[in-house]
C-alpha cells in the first residue's frame, strides 16, 4: 500500500510542475524514480523502464495542465500547431531512435535537455503584443532544426520536449513567458502522445501504473496552475532554473559514476 501512495506522490508532484513551468513532469518523474524508490527500499527501475513511465506521466500531467490552462484562454493553438508540424517528427524519431540507447547513454541525453533547459531559462524574456503579431520567423529552417532535434532529444528520455518548447516560444516567436507556459501544455499533449504510442509499442508502458500516474496528475496539475496563475514570470523563470540546476547536478553524479 505504501508503495502505490508514493507512486501518487510522485505523480502529483510531477504534475504539479507540469500545471506550474508547463513543463511535462518527466524531469521531475525520472529523478525520483531514479533515487527516491530505492531510497525507501523498493526495487530499481532501469532508466529504459522509467522512460515508458514518464511517457504515461508526461502524457497524463500534459493533459490535466492543458485543461487547467485553457480555462485563462491564454493557449495560443495557432503558434502551437505550427511548431507541432516539426516537433511530431521529432518525437517519433526520438522515441525509435530510444530503443537502441543504453542507460547511460540516455542518462546523457537526459543531461543534454537539462543543461540546454538551465541556459535558455537564462536568457532575457523577449515578448511583443500578441494582437498585433503574425508571429512569422526570421529564420524559419534554424527554428524548425531546434523544435525537431529537442523534441527528438526529448522523446528518447519519455517526454516530448516541454522544457525545451518554453524558451522557443519566448523567443522565437516572442509569446510572453505566462503564455508560453499556458500554450506548451497543449503542445506536450500532441508530442506526449506521438512518445505514450512509441513507447506502448516497445513494451515500456506501465499498465499497473497508470491508474495511480492518471489520479496523481489530476490533482497535482490543477494545485500547479492555479499556482503558475498567481506568480510573476519572473518568479517562474527562477523556479524553473533552480529545479533544472538541481536536477542537473544529481544526474551529473550518477552518470560519471
Amino acid at each position: 500500500m505504501f508503495y502505490y501512495l508514493i507512486i501518487v506522490l510522485i505523480s502529483i508532484g510531477a504534475a504539479f510542475f507540469s500545471g506550474l513551468l508547463g513543463i511535462g513532469g518527466g524531469i521531475i518523474l525520472i529523478p525520483s524514480y531514479l533515487y527516491l524508490l530505492p531510497l525507501l527500499g523498493f526495487d530499481h527501475f532501469s532508466v529504459n523502464a522509467i522512460t515508458g513511465i514518464a511517457a504515461t506521466q508526461a502524457m497524463a500531467g500534459g493533459f490535466f495542465a492543458f485543461k487547467n490552462h485553457s480555462k485563462f484562454e491564454a493557449v495560443n493553438k495557432k503558434v502551437a500547431n505550427k511548431v507541432a508540424l516539426f516537433a511530431i517528427p521529432g518525437a517519433i524519431a526520438g522515441t525509435v531512435v530510444s530503443k537502441y540507447l543504453s542507460g547511460k547513454q540516455l542518462l546523457f541525453v537526459y543531461l543534454v535537455i537539462l543543461t540546454l533547459a538551465g541556459l535558455s531559462v537564462l536568457l532575457p524574456e523577449s515578448v511583443i503584443r500578441e494582437e498585433n503579431s503574425t508571429y512569422k520567423l526570421k529564420n524559419p529552417i534554424l527554428v524548425n532544426f531546434i523544435i525537431f532535434v529537442s523534441t527528438s532529444i526529448s522523446s528518447a528520455m519519455g517526454f516530448g520536449g516541454a522544457v525545451n518548447f518554453i524558451p522557443i516560444l519566448n523567443h522565437f516567436y516572442k509569446l510572453p513567458i505566462k503564455s508560453s507556459i499556458s500554450t506548451v501544455t497543449y503542445l506536450i499533449v500532441i508530442t506526449t502522445l506521438v512518445t505514450f504510442l512509441g513507447k506502448l509499442f516497445l513494451g515500456l508502458v506501465p499498465f499497473k501504473l497508470i491508474l495511480l500516474i492518471v489520479v496523481g496528475s489530476a490533482v497535482g496539475a490543477w494545485f500547479g496552475t492555479k499556482i503558475s496563475r498567481a506568480l510573476s514570470s519572473h518568479v517562474l523563470k527562477i523556479i524553473l532554473f533552480l529545479v533544472v540546476l538541481i536536477i542537473w547536478i544529481r544526474i551529473f553524479i550518477t552518470y560519471i559514476n
